[in-house]
């Protein structure tokens, strides 16, 4: 069984979002952790497992610059992609890699036509 420190999600929006008014801004950076160390990362349940909840995690972290405007909604799907990619990076497993590379694409794409 692969054990691990948890993840942490940390998105910095003042440096990667420029196009956000300063004022819409958080105030600290958006960070979420997600545990995983009882996780067998070597099976391919538990690598779903996990990236289905790193997938709702990204989302919630960047939910503070998800607006109505067509610029928040690019900022928002802009933060879900780089948080959801940083994430699987940091844990750095192949089958949790492997599945982001079949899925990663799609899960952003659909959340590009459903925020729109």
């Amino acid at each position: 069984m692969i054990r691990s420190t948890p993840a942490i999600l940390m998105m910095f929006i003042g440096l990667s979002a420029g196009a956000v008014l300063a004022n819409d801004l958080p105030a600290a950076p958006l960070q979420h952790t997600v545990r995983f160390g009882q996780l067998d990362l070597t099976r391919p349940a538990a690598a779903e497992q996990l990236y289905r909840k790193l997938v709702a995690t990204s989302k919630q972290v960047c939910e503070p610059v998800n607006g109505a405007q067509a610029r928040q909604k690019y900022e928002y799907r802009a933060c879900v992609s780089e948080a959801l990619a940083n994430a699987v990076a940091e844990i750095n497993q192949p089958l949790l890699t492997s599945l982001y590379d079949t899925k990663g694409k799609r899960s952003i794409e659909a959340l590009k036509v459903a925020t729109k």
